[in-house]
């Protein structure tokens, strides 16, 4: 054998009595995952990640609000003006439990919401790639500023319900896609823990689930920018839209009252 060859064979070595040779599946990590399910790759910088050990207060105003724990309050949450993630470590492992869950299942899962944001915020079709990649600016490089001031406008600008909704039915669907069968059925059960915990507006119907993982999501997505639209009866509802996109095509061709 070649020296070459000699120190390839002694790094696979190190790395197994190092790490013991187990790897996470690269797909299943949630910054790839999620922009895999939405077929929207993120080009234009970020999301930048951070672990927190803040523990974040819960102050319900109401007695129907106390018996909640809504994701985005206690275990992160994603700020569209910094394009970042902050995770919230020591909260997911006091609360882990309660859902059922080891605090990596839960982590796993606030992670993947959290990305879902993101990618609802920064993700770019894959056939408007080229279009956004030759906006040039007088540096005679891509102008990323005019698409994230652009993008930043309308993510504020859209109702938190709306927000919610798709990065719940993303979330979902990126776990139905897990590789793993055992770790998609357990943290399939510990979302729906978590979610029978979180504000109306995050909580999925049946159909959006049975229907989430086979959604057009590029399309769901473009729509709900605004990129496309067409004509729009009087009695016209944008949630009401999203959920029938979502779930207008399946597999199994289910159909139904998503309203």
């Amino acid at each position: 054998m070649s020296s070459a060859n000699d120190w390839a064979t002694a790094i696979q070595v190190a790395d197994k009595l190092l790490r013991g040779g187990a790897r996470a599946v690269p797909q299943d990590e949630p910054t790839l995952l999620i922009q895999r399910i939405a077929s929207n790759p993120i080009l234009c910088g970020g999301p930048i990640e951070y672990f927190s050990k803040d523990i974040p207060p819960w102050c319900p105003k109401t007695p129907e609000e106390d018996k909640l724990l809504p994701i985005d309050d206690l275990y992160g949450y994603y700020d569209p003006k910094t394009r970042t993630i902050v995770i919230f470590v020591n909260r997911i492992d006091q609360d882990a439990s309660i859902f059922g869950a080891e605090a990596d299942e839960l982590l796993e899962i606030v992670r993947i919401h959290e990305h879902a944001h993101a990618v609802v915020h920064l993700g770019s079709r894959a056939d408007d790639i080229h279009k956004h990649l030759f906006s040039f600016d007088g540096s005679n490089k891509t102008a990323w500023l005019p698409f994230l001031d652009d993008r930043t406008s309308w993510f504020v600008g859209f109702p938190t319900d709306l927000h919610e909704f798709l990065a719940q039915a993303l979330t979902y669907a990126a776990i139905l896609e897990l590789s793993a069968p055992q770790r998609r059925e357990k943290l399939r059960r510990v979302f729906d823990s978590l979610e029978a915990k979180q504000p109306p507006h995050y909580q999925l119907s049946a159909l959006v689930k049975q229907c989430a993982a086979r959604a057009d999501w590029p399309l769901v997505l473009y729509a709900a920018r605004g990129a496309v639209d067409v004509y729009r009866e009087q009695d016209f509802s944008l949630s009401a839209g999203l959920r029938a996109l979502v779930c207008s095509v399946s597999e199994s061709g289910a159909e139904g009252d998503v309203t």
